[in-house]
């Protein structure tokens, strides 16, 4: 048994305690409203510092720039060219005559492997395009120079047996009206006279007289700078 004021007192003290616990209801919905609108822009935020990061869709080597730093990236547009040195190959142009020599994996002079051969588009030129693998840049003495680059032009040599060829030494050729020469001297009268020559494969100090000289034929060797076409010269031995 209460009195009726106690009974209001305690009336009025629930009143009040459920009027606080809507408020504190109220107050949790509107926190969980501006918790997932936090967390909506945590993830814009991520989003956005996702597109600062530039993946490559695969491992290469970065050979064009074509973004700066602050310009706006457009879909689409590229910002950078990439290139695999993994997938580079070497094309060369290889006459008919030495076909019978060259296979798939036949090696050529350390430059690359033969991975592929097909008739050249020219059926006039009677040659064949060769195409091998893994490129490498060689510097001095052999030791590797690099990564390659497309574009690069580079030798692929292949053995292909044993020959005689027609050579002369790289110091005897000089340069005259954009083609190559070499200055033959006469058996009888010692007279420098100057040859066109086509030159071929070179072999270290040598190189391949394809044609201008016959076999045997007397070759300056120096001062080829100071010679003229009908100087005499004196033959040293």
């Amino acid at each position: 048994m209460v009195t009726q004021q106690e009974f209001d007192e305690v009336e009025m003290r629930r009143t009040v305690a459920v009027k606080e616990l809507e408020r504190a209801q109220q107050k949790r919905v509107q926190m969980s409203g501006k918790i997932a609108q936090a967390e909506g822009q945590a993830d814009a935020a991520k989003a956005m510092l996702a597109w600062t990061r530039v993946i490559a869709p695969f491992a290469g080597v970065i050979v064009e720039k074509r973004a700066d730093a602050g310009s706006m990236a457009v879909p689409g547009v590229p910002l950078f060219l990439l290139e695999d040195p993994r997938r580079h190959y070497i094309e060369a142009s290889v006459s008919e005559t030495y076909l019978p020599f060259l296979k798939k994996g036949t090696r050529s002079g350390g430059f690359s492997t033969p991975t592929r051969r097909a008739r050249s588009r020219s059926p006039s030129r009677r040659s064949f395009r060769d195409r091998s693998g893994k490129p490498h840049l060689h510097g001095e003495g052999g030791s590797a120079g690099g990564v390659s680059r497309s574009g690069q032009s580079g030798k692929v040599r292949f053995a292909a047996g044993k020959g005689t060829v027609l050579a002369v030494p790289k110091r005897a050729i000089t340069r005259a009206g954009g083609s190559d020469g070499v200055f033959t001297v006469g058996a009888v009268d010692n007279v420098a006279r100057l040859s066109m020559i086509t030159l071929g494969a070179e072999f270290d100090d040598r190189v391949e007289v394809l044609s201008g000289i016959e076999d045997g034929a007397r070759i300056a060797l120096s001062p080829i700078d100071k010679l003229s076409d009908g100087a005499r010269v004196e033959v040293r031995r």
